[in-house]
This record gives structure tokens, sequence and C-alpha cells, in this order.
């Protein structure tokens, strides 16, 4: 296992136990993306109507601009507002439990720990944007319900750390 971190900074007193080191820290990449999950139907929909819009006479002059502000907001409210989080988000990795933390300017710091044992489920996701998922949550939509893995996303050295925690699993650490 790689070096651990060697000092431990005065925030993690009283979250870590005694004897718990740190052996990876890191941050998402900052960059703008589109993923997945964003609603791609509902945005062309959207441009639809208001191209729609744009031909037809005798509209009240506020529709348009009123139409285009919410077509913005649902088309780039998700990526952005997405990184806006991964720019005040970090990762921390111990020898026992992942941690992820935002620390948003108008909002209160957050940090969760997962722990990491023989019965965690990771998984390894190597596209361009390269995560460790070790959770989930369970999401309820119309039609039930929808997985959501819990990770570090975004991480450069993804590969790296995927090592680092399946060696905490197995207790190799």
């Amino acid at each position: 296992m790689s070096d651990p971190v060697q000092d431990l900074p005065a925030a993690w007193q009283g979250i870590l136990q005694q004897d718990e080191r740190i052996v990876w820290q890191g941050r998402p990449a900052k960059a703008f993306f589109w993923h997945k999950r964003y609603n791609y139907p509902l945005g062309f929909a959207g441009l639809a109507l208001v191209g729609y819009l744009f031909y037809i006479k005798g509209q009240e002059p506020w529709v348009l601009p009123v139409l285009l502000m919410a077509l913005c907001v649902s088309v780039f409210g998700p990526p952005v507002s997405d990184a806006i989080k991964r720019r005040y988000s970090f990762f921390t990795l111990t020898d026992r439990q992942a941690f992820i933390g935002t620390d948003l300017p108008v909002l209160p710091r957050r940090l969760t720990g997962y722990l990491i044992n023989a019965e965690t489920e990771l998984t390894f996701d190597q596209d361009s944007r390269a995560a460790v998922y070790f959770a989930h949550r369970m999401q309820k939509t119309k039609g039930g319900h929808r997985r959501i893995d819990i990770g570090f996303e975004n991480i450069p050295d993804a590969s790296h750390v995927f090592d680092l925690m399946t060696q905490i699993k197995e207790g190799t650490s």
C-alpha cells in the first residue's frame, strides 16, 4: 500500500479513530461535461417548442423570453450545478473507510463516511470520467426505484484508488 499521508490534519481529529490513517486524498476534476443522467429529450422538446413559438404571430411579448429562460435552466442547470458541486468536493480514503465531503460556500460543510470491509461492493468505471464506486442508494421514480452509485467520481488516478480499496477490502492494507 502507498505511504499514508504523514501528518493528520487538525480537521480530522475526532473524526478518525485513533489508529486509523489516511492513505489517499483527492478532488474530482473540475471539467464541465454532459452526464448520461441529464434529460436530453426534455431539452430538445423545449428547443423545438421555442422554435415553434418564433413562428407564431400575435403572442404576448413576455412569452418567448420566459420560455427561453425555462429552457436554458432545464438544459444547462444540471451540468452547471454538478460542476459547481465538484469544485467544492473532496475525497479521502483511510485504511477503513471512504469519505466524500463538500464545502459549498452557501451551505454547511458536509462529510459522509462509508465503511470499507469484505461486504463492500467495489466497482471501477474507466470511462472519460474514471470513478470508483463503493456504495449506492435507491431513488424513487415514477416506475419504481433507480440505483444511484456513490463513489469517487472524475478522479485522475482511479485505477490506483481502486487497487488501494481492493487491498483494504481484502484486509491486506
